[in-house]
């Protein structure tokens, strides 16, 4: 099973994918070579494989879900995003809703093998300071790759934080 890691360049977009079970990679204004690579890149996504969104809007990793159709392979104009995208697939979300998100600044807390990965490898091979996307690889070049330094417990770990994120703090009233 591999776990994936999609990037989203708005919230919007994601409360789209979470209404319609649906992600793809946009394609609108990217190169035929750079098409061809992400077409290639989808044979590895299988059903039952693990996937989440990182939005650049705000920062934060969003809808983990497991997949459960293969990328469809053509660019195709979408009814959700309102645009070109390829790759789209059906994924059945793990929470309930799109939620607060998990920080980037929580990162190393909620998946050990990303801060055990950062602390046992603290430069990369150019000197570069490795940080949690030297491991999650959240830019479009990366779509359809599989992540792997990320661990189904990291997933899991992920799964839980977002829903008690989400939890209506007990004895909250919801009269203003």
């Amino acid at each position: 099973m591999n776990i994936f890691c999609f990037p989203s360049e708005s919230v919007n977009h994601i409360l789209a994918a979470h209404t319609a079970r649906q992600w793809a990679a946009n394609s609108h204004g990217i190169a035929e070579g750079f098409k061809k690579q992400l077409i290639t890149k989808m044979s590895h996504v299988e059903r039952g494989d693990l996937g989440f969104l990182y939005c650049k809007e705000d920062k934060k990793f969003h809808l983990p879900f497991t997949i459960v159709s293969s990328p469809f392979p053509e660019v195709e104009y979408s009814s959700i995003w309102h645009s070109e995208w390829i790759g789209r697939f059906c994924f059945v979300p793990w929470i309930s809703s799109v939620g607060k998100g998990l920080p980037i600044e929580e990162v190393e807390n909620v998946m050990p093998t990303i801060k055990e990965q950062i602390n046992t490898r603290p430069q990369t091979e150019n000197g570069r300071r490795t940080t949690w996307n030297t491991y999650l690889q959240v830019c479009g070049q990366h779509a359809f790759n599989p992540l792997k330094f990320v661990k189904t417990d990291d997933f899991v770990r992920m799964v839980v934080y977002l829903q008690l994120m989400d939890a209506p703090l007990v004895g909250a009233s919801s009269k203003s």
